[in-house]
C-alpha cells in the first residue's frame, strides 16, 4: 500500500491554506500518474485545529477527490497529533523533542568504550568487507565496532533484558536501512562490485534513527551496529559480499584447524646398543676370561 503523509505547518488555517493543500494533492496525483503508481491513502497533517466550517469545506473537497482519484483522504489535526504523541509507542519521540513531558529521570547516553589498538581487528570480516569496498582507512570503523561490542557485553553483564531487546530493535532498523540503500546502489555498482557512497549513506541513516524506548545510544553505537551486521555475515559493502563472507569463513576455518592440529608425539628413545650387539659383547668377555 502506498501512503503519502502531507505535512503543512499551519498554526492557523487561513484563506491560503486550502489553496496550498489542493496544490500539494494535485502535485502528488500528477507524479503518481507519471511514475505509474497508485496512491492508496493521502493524509494531511497539520498542528492547527480546523473550525467546523473549515473542516466541512475540507471534507467536501476530499469527498470529491476520493471519487475522482479513488484515493482515501484523511486529516490529522492538532488534537490527533497530541493523542498520537501521548501514546506509549511515541515515547521515544517525546523524549527526543519534548523531554520535559517524559515522566521520571531522563535516560543518560550509554558510555562509548574506546579501542586502544585497532590491529586486533585486522582479520575481522567487517574490516575485510570495507577493504573490498575500497576503504583505505578503517580505524574509526574498528572503534565503532568495539564500542558497540563493549556495550552489548555490558548490557548482558547487567542482565538488562529490556535494553537488549531495545538494541535488537535498533539493529533491525539499521539492517532495513542498509537493505534499502544497498538495493538503490547495486544497479550503479562498478565492475569490482563497489558502490560509491554506500557506507556513508548507511551510516548517516543509522545515526538518524531515533533511540528505542529504554536505551539511549551514542552515534558510535549506531554506526557500530552496522559493522556488527557485516561481521555476522548478514550485510556487506560490495555486490558480492556473500562470496566475501564465505571465503573469509573458509580461510578462518583452515587457519583454526592448522593451529589446533595436535603435534605427533616423538618416537620413544631406543638404546644405542641393540640386543644382538649386547649378546656378542658378553660372549667376547667370557672368552677372554
Amino acid at each position: 500500500m502506498t501512503r503519502i503523509w502531507q505535512s503543512k505547518f499551519f498554526l492557523e488555517w487561513g484563506d491560503s491554506s486550502m489553496k496550498q493543500v489542493r496544490a500539494s494533492f494535485n502535485s502528488a496525483m500528477k507524479k503518481s500518474a507519471e511514475e505509474k503508481f497508485t496512491v492508496d491513502v493521502w493524509t494531511l497533517v497539520i498542528p492547527s485545529i480546523l473550525e467546523p466550517g473549515q473542516l466541512k469545506s475540507f471534507q467536501t473537497w476530499a469527498t470529491k477527490q476520493m471519487k475522482t482519484h479513488t484515493v482515501d483522504i484523511t486529516i490529522w489535526q492538532g488534537d490527533e497529533l497530541c493523542s498520537q504523541l501521548l501514546s506509549e509507542e511515541a515515547s521515544h519521540v517525546r523524549r527526543e523533542f519534548f523531554p520535559w513531558t517524559v515522566n521520571g529521570s531522563p535516560l543518560t547516553e550509554e558510555e562509548v568504550a574506546e579501542l586502544e589498538d585497532d590491529a586486533e581487528y585486522d582479520a575481522a570480516l567487517f574490516v575485510r568487507q570495507l577493504r573490498e569496498a575500497g576503504h583505505v582507512e578503517v580505524s574509526a570503523a574498528c572503534g565503532q565496532y568495539f564500542a558497540t561490542d563493549a556495550l552489548l557485553r555490558d548490557l548482558e553483564a547487567r542482565g538488562s533484558h529490556s535494553a537488549l531487546a531495545a538494541f535488537s530493535s535498533i539493529r533491525q532498523s539499521v539492517h532495513a536501512a542498509w537493505e534499502d540503500r544497498f538495493n538503490e546502489a547495486a544497479p550503479l555498482a562498478d565492475e569490482h562490485g563497489q558502490m560509491k557512497g554506500l557506507v556513508r549513506t548507511v551510516m548517516a541513516d543509522a545515526v538518524a534513527l531515533s533511540d528505542p524506548v529504554g536505551l539511549r545510544l551514542a552515534p558510535s553505537h549506531k554506526r557500530g551496529t552496522a559493522h556488527h551486521l557485516v561481521e555476522r555475515g548478514t550485510a556487506g559493502w560490495v555486490t558480492h559480499w556473500r562470496n566475501v563472507a564465505v571465503t573469509h569463513a573458509s580461510e578462518k576455518a583452515v587457519t583454526e584447524t592448522t593451529v589446533d592440529e595436535p603435534v605427533a608425539p616423538a618416537p620413544p628413545e631406543t638404546s644405542v646398543l641393540t640386543e644382538p650387539v649386547e649378546v656378542a659383547l658378553l660372549a667376547t668377555k667370557e672368552a677372554i676370561s
